[in-house]
Order: structure tokens, then C-alpha cells, then sequence
């Protein structure tokens, strides 16, 4: 599955940072938006437009949205930086948004209504009704106390925002 070959594409780029004197750094994006984004803009709007958004308990969940200008300065701090080298930051907008928030500012742009809130058992038994999706399973490697570097993911910001200076949007979670 992607996300158990993401970890591993990563991995094997921070081992050749360790051991064969790459220079590379590890950057994850997490929600990207923005122009020709077909997850996180093409496709919300297009569910949107047909009336299919239903988020659960009011959408009052985190969306920790990025958009793809950001994403570009990100990538290239990350590039041109030296202590940088070796090491894996999430990278994601000043602030959290709620899905609701989310999705209701794409609407506006499309001069829609926004997404319709389902109580969270509702959306359970809806679950219900349809079979799992063949190779689903879980991101976390056996521990799921360890983070995506391969150990304990760290709090804080910590080097990451020098990484940026000072900007929070770039978070380092792990040390190569």
C-alpha cells in the first residue's frame, strides 16, 4: 500500500543521507490545496457541486491544510538549507482549520452550500453497509508509539523552525 511504501522510500533516503554522504531531506506535506490539487481542491469541489459532503459531528475536526505556493517555499528552504540535511519535517499551514471550514470556503468559491454535518453514528452505520477497501491498513509500522521516523516523534517544533526562520508551518518530527 502507499503509505507502508511511502515510509519505506523514505527510510531508504534517510539510511543513504547516514550512509552514502546523500544530500537529502525528507518534507510531508500534509493537506494541499490549491490549483490542480485533485485531492484536496478538484475533488472536494466536485462533491460540492454534487451535493455528497457530509462530515461527521458538524466537520469540527482539524484539516491541517497547506496550500501548494507554501508547499513550493517549504521545498526549496528545505533545499538550500545545510542543517536541514538528513532530517524529515511535516510542512502544513500557519494554522489548523476545521473541515467544515474547509470544505464551506471551497463552496463559496463556487458559490454553493456548504458541507452538511452528519452525526458521527450515522456516519458508523453508513460504514456498515459498505465492505472495507482491499488493502486498507494501518500507517503506524508495529509500535504505533513510534512516529514516521522510525522512533518517537518528537514535540515541538524544535529545529524545524530554524529551518524556516521561526515560520511554525515547517515542523521537524524526526532527526535523520
Amino acid at each position: 500500500p502507499y503509505s507502508e511504501n511511502k515510509l519505506d522510500a523514505e527510510e531508504a533516503v534517510l539510511d543513504a543521507v547516514r550512509n552514502r554522504a546523500l544530500d537529502a531531506v525528507v518534507v510531508m506535506p500534509t493537506i494541499v490545496y490549491g490549483p490542480f490539487s485533485k485531492p484536496w481542491t478538484i475533488a472536494p469541489a466536485k462533491q460540492l457541486l454534487s451535493g455528497t459532503v457530509l462530515l461527521p459531528d458538524g466537520g469540527l475536526g482539524l484539516c491541517n491544510a497547506v496550500h501548494v505556493d507554501d508547499v513550493c517555499q517549504g521545498l526549496i528552504r528545505a533545499a538550500v538549507t545545510p542543517g536541514a540535511k538528513g532530517r524529515r519535517y511535516f510542512l502544513s499551514g500557519e494554522e489548523p482549520v476545521t473541515w467544515h471550514d474547509f470544505f464551506a470556503a471551497i463552496a463559496g468559491a463556487l458559490d454553493r452550500p456548504g458541507p452538511q454535518g452528519v452525526p458521527e453514528h450515522v456516519l458508523d452505520h453508513l460504514g456498515h453497509l459498505r465492505p472495507p477497501r482491499p488493502g486498507a491498513r494501518r500507517l503506524a509500522r508495529e509500535d504505533p508509539r513510534q512516529g514516521l521516523a522510525g522512533g518517537p516523534a518528537q514535540e515541538g517544533v524544535g529545529q524545524g523552525e530554524a529551518l524556516v526562520e521561526h515560520d511554525p508551518r515547517l515542523e521537524e518530527i524526526g532527526a535523520g
